[in-house]
């Protein structure tokens, strides 16, 4: 007996941009908590999907970008939105697309190729 499975796409979205390795990412960026795409360009802008004009344009070459949940801790039952952390060759910013700024830049001499964020939990 053998069983056929097939691989099914659950959605299909073209990009009118190209986008660089390590350079897309889904989040939600907005209060309303709709999922979206934001890509990289080879130009070093930032796009969101379903969004006509640039998000944000970084003067440095942009390495990569990845999403982190930003809540209130003050407000009840914040469910919260994803802000962008983006690694360029001469520092670490973190954008807010929501508030349209950002919240906060690093400088690293080395640059930065990958971001990873987690939870660190005492043993």
């Amino acid at each position: 007996m053998s069983i056929n499975l097939q691989l099914v796409s659950i959605f299909d979205y073209r990009l009118n941009h190209h986008t660089i390795f390590k350079g897309s990412v889904a989040g939600k960026f907005h209060k309303d908590g709709k999922q979206q795409i934001a890509i990289v360009t080879p130009e070093n802008k930032i796009v969101l999907q379903d969004e006509t004009n640039v998000v944000h344009n970084i003067t440095g070459k942009i390495n990569c970008i990845k999403e982190l949940r930003h809540i209130n801790p003050f407000e009840e039952n914040d469910t919260g939105y994803d802000v962008l952390l983006i690694g360029t060759i001469e520092s670490l910013i973190c954008y807010d697309i929501y508030q349209n700024k950002t919240l906060f830049t690093r400088e690293m001499p080395e640059g930065v190729t990958c971001i990873e964020v987690g939870l660190l939990y005492p043993l």
